[in-house]
């Protein structure tokens, strides 16, 4: 049972970042449209995304953005701002502080550093 359980775990995940893939730029998809899209309760995703990736859903959805928002940064030239408001986040500053967070260091600089 353990590789069953390890394949419906890879396929919920494969499920989830689908969901996120084509929502993400929607800064008002979160974490009520994914369990709606996904068809289960707030609280199954929640235990379910923390149990297989140690992340509540709200951070999970944050970092896929994060990752998104590093994506676009390194592979275009269009400005921060611009970025952070692609990948869903209304909030420059919310944006800014979240990606030192995520990345430790800011967006700009993470640009400089890697071009």
């Amino acid at each position: 049972t353990g590789k069953k359980e390890q394949g419906l775990d890879e396929k919920f995940l494969e499920r989830v970042m689908n969901h996120l893939e084509a929502n993400y730029q929607n800064d008002r998809y979160g974490i009520q449209q994914l369990h709606a899209d996904l068809g289960i309760s707030r609280v199954q995703l929640h235990r379910k995304l923390t149990a297989l990736t140690g992340q509540s859903s709200s951070e999970f959805i944050r970092n896929f953005r994060l990752l998104k928002a590093k994506k676009l940064l390194l592979e275009s030239n269009r400005n921060v701002s611009e970025i952070a408001y692609e990948v869903g986040f209304r909030d420059a500053n919310y944006f800014s502080k979240s990606f030192i967070q995520e990345f430790g260091l800011n967006a700009t600089r993470l640009r400089e550093l890697f071009l």
